[in-house]
């Protein structure tokens, strides 16, 4: 039997550089194996969830553990 990890984030934030206001601020999410969708109006964020998710991008402050990849923490 495999054992598969669960993606988290804890207190997530995220600014674009160029950007006044926090695309997100204190996200905290579980994903659990298996989890296949993220829905949502537009601007909610997705696109940069899934950067986040995929190391294109860095958040600015907050916790990010997916299986395989260190903890990141700035």
């Amino acid at each position: 039997m495999s054992h598969q990890s669960a993606v988290v984030l804890r207190d997530v934030s995220f600014r674009y550089p160029t950007a006044q206001d926090f695309v997100f601020e204190g996200l905290a999410l579980h994903f659990p194996p298996g989890f296949t969708g993220v829905l949502g109006a537009n601007g909610a964020g997705k696109s940069t969830l899934l950067a986040l998710l995929s190391d294109s991008l860095e958040p600015t402050s907050g916790i990010i553990h997916a299986p395989g990849d260190a903890v990141y923490c700035p």
